[in-house]
């Protein structure tokens, strides 16, 4: 797995499919950094604000 960073949760947020994979990869990429869950959960506020409707996807699967 990946380090934790900000910039590291954005891009994935970016590039994120409706893909079973893509979804299934960053459902357990969050869960394994999910010491960082308040940080998360602004990232994923702002990602919404900004629009990114995929990131539903993997909120079914967290």
């Amino acid at each position: 797995m990946s380090s934790f960073s900000e910039s590291a949760l954005e891009k994935k947020l970016s590039e994120l499919s409706n893909s079973q994979q893509s979804v299934q990869t960053l459902s357990l990429w969050i869960i394994h950094h999910r010491k960082h869950a308040s940080f998360i959960v602004r990232v994923w506020h702002r990602e919404l604000k900004k629009g990114n409707k995929q990131i539903w996807w993997v909120s079914r699967g967290t």
